[in-house]
């Protein structure tokens, strides 16, 4: 695989996803449990605010992700390019 950094990136964002919303349930879950007796008033309440956590955070990190292979997009056919543009010269030269 080429792109070591984008696959990374991705594994960060399933992690992101996975503890964003276990955290926030596991809190809930523990303070309906032990501290308050109100289940499930508080885990509904930790997932709800979990997912939307998640949500915003997986949009800033898709957002920058796709940004970065947009500009490695770029630079790739910029440098093809030159390549080619390079290549036709010598050969004009001949």
């Amino acid at each position: 695989m080429k792109d070591w950094h984008a696959a990374l990136q991705l594994i960060a964002v399933g992690w992101y996803i996975a503890l964003s919303l276990l955290i926030p349930f596991g809190i809930g879950l523990w303070l309906d449990k032990t501290k308050f007796h109100s289940f499930p008033k508080l885990t509904f309440t930790g997932v709800g605010i979990g997912t939307v956590v998640m949500v915003f955070g997986v949009y800033k990190m898709l957002k920058e992700i796709m940004k970065t292979e947009n500009n490695t997009t770029k630079v790739r056919k910029h440098e093809k390019t030159t390549t080619e543009n390079t290549e036709k010269k010598k050969d004009n030269n001949s």
